[in-house]
């Protein structure tokens, strides 16, 4: 029975890649095209015979979202875009306000259809895909634009170096024994809140701080004063105490699937940490789930010069059964700590 689920699970997974091909064909924006042939090589790649029934479903799911979305983005959504940005852009700007009525006025004018929720315009350019070309272009060498909130239904489009957040594929994978308890395992739902259950119990956050931490909360929803009270939400705020006795809190943002890290998101939890725990010193911490079990942890800081942040350090861990750890794994790791 289990091996017959399985290949119609395979099966999905095959029919719906032959789908994403179709569509692949058919994208008109490059943007587009290169976001969903990123997911079929994903599903190309991943080794169905050797992988977990959830995972395959899993896999499934998200090149299904990432059909649809792309579908979704290369119809309207770029021209609402580009149509806001360039009616308000001037030579040298840093900065562009909008708001949620002017992308009702701008689909009016294009005479397209708005988007039944104008929030998924805004996350869509941030999370999913990259904005227009058009919008780009505008931007200096070395920068980007991203879109930050400014208040109740404002937004403000910024240049800043570092936009999407990407897992560098040339990290050394750390092995970890996964600690999280089998009944959590058989039961956990593939979404951030599965994520969020594997690094506290296998206290990932510990061992990449080097400070002994304690979840506090989860989804942390309040406003912001940094963005005109605009509410924001964490998934995951940790505080924690280093050998020295420093205290510090360390928000935490998750993703998985399709679905890309973006430095908004350290920007809001920076300021949230800075509203709400002004005692505390603040290290934002972003997690990204990759394939075969791999979580990649990132850590920001802030660049008080340029006002901007950067990536300060990053991980990857690969959580796996401790017999799976070997001898030789073990000597590369101290070999490692030789060096650093």
């Amino acid at each position: 029975m289990a091996k017959g689920s399985k290949q119609a699970v395979a099966k999905g997974l095959e029919d719906t890649l032959k789908k994403a091909k179709e569509t692949l064909s058919d994208l008109k924006f490059q943007v587009n095209k290169d976001t969903l042939q990123t997911a079929i090589d994903d599903a190309v790649l991943a080794d169905v015979d050797h992988i977990s029934l959830e995972d395959i479903k899993e896999l499934t799911q998200s090149l299904k979202d990432t059909i649809r979305e792309v579908k979704k983005s290369d119809s309207v959504y770029p021209r609402l875009m580009e149509r806001i940005f360039l009616s308000k852009y001037d030579d040298g700007d840093r900065e562009i306000l909008f708001t949620r009525d002017d992308i009702i006025e701008t689909a009016n004018n294009l005479a397209v259809k708005r988007p039944k929720n104008l929030g998924d315009l805004i996350y869509s350019f941030r999370y999913r895909t990259l904005l227009p070309e058009s919008v780009r272009n505008k931007a200096p060498n070395n920068e980007e634009w991203i879109i930050l909130p400014d208040g109740p239904a404002r937004y403000r489009f910024a240049l800043t170096r570092l936009a999407s957040i990407i897992p560098n594929k040339g990290i050394l994978e750390i092995k970890v024994p996964d600690s999280t308890p089998g009944i959590i395992s058989m039961h956990a739902l593939g979404d951030e809140q599965a994520i969020l259950t594997r690094l506290r119990y296998n206290r990932l956050i510990d061992i990449f701080t080097h400070v002994t931490c304690y979840s506090l909360q989860n989804h942390l929803r309040t406003t912001v004063s940094a963005f005109g009270k605009t509410q924001v939400e964490t998934d995951e705020v940790y505080v924690g105490v280093d050998s020295q006795g420093a205290h510090y809190v360390f928000p935490i943002q998750v993703k998985r699937g399709k679905d890309i890290l973006n430095v908004v998101q350290i920007w809001q939890d920076y300021f949230l940490c800075k509203d709400k725990f002004p005692k505390l010193i603040c290290r934002p911490i972003a997690a990204q789930l990759m394939h075969n079990n791999v979580i990649a942890l990132f850590e920001f800081i802030f660049d008080s010069n340029r006002k901007d942040f950067a990536i300060k350090k990053e991980k990857h861990y690969r959580l796996l059964p401790a017999n799976e750890i070997t001898d030789a794994d073990l000597a590369q790791y101290r070999q490692y700590m030789s060096t650093v």
